[in-house]
């Protein structure tokens, strides 16, 4: 499953209050692993973000995360890839500081390169979606 516009806005319906409901909580936990594939600790990251961005603006706390990419088409939005701090399953044997940032498929799945700088994994993200329309 992919996460939609309409699954931000419910994120950002739920967890608008410093302190949601347990009900609320359960749901947006339920929507970060389910949708946008997080881990609990990329949940504890996200939640940390969240507090810090003024207004608690879920969006923003997902870019902050790393699980912002995404391309809005139609009121729906498609999650071109995620990128996340690199866990060290997939660190090989470079410096820990040449992979700070991973950037992977859609689904979480598929390594698609390892970067020192979130802006690097960016341009990554980029250059695959400028060779995707290409074609």
């Amino acid at each position: 499953m992919k996460a939609t516009k309409q699954d931000v806005e419910r994120l950002q319906y739920l967890l608008k209050d410093k302190h949601p409901s347990i009900e609320d909580s359960k749901e947006a936990k339920k929507i970060l692993k389910d949708k946008f594939r997080m881990t609990d600790i990329d949940i504890e990251d996200f939640a940390i973000n969240l507090s810090d961005t003024p207004g608690r603006d879920v969006s923003k706390a997902l870019n902050a995360t790393g699980f912002g990419v995404k391309a809005f088409v139609n009121s729906e939005s498609i999650v071109e890839a995620v990128i996340k701090r690199c866990p060290k399953r997939v660190q090989d044997d470079r410096p820990k500081s040449k992979q700070q940032w991973c950037l992977f498929d859609s689904k979480g799945e598929r390594l698609l390169g390892r970067h020192p700088t979130k802006e690097d994994a960016l341009k990554q993200e980029r250059v695959i979606q400028i060779h995707k329309h290409m074609k």
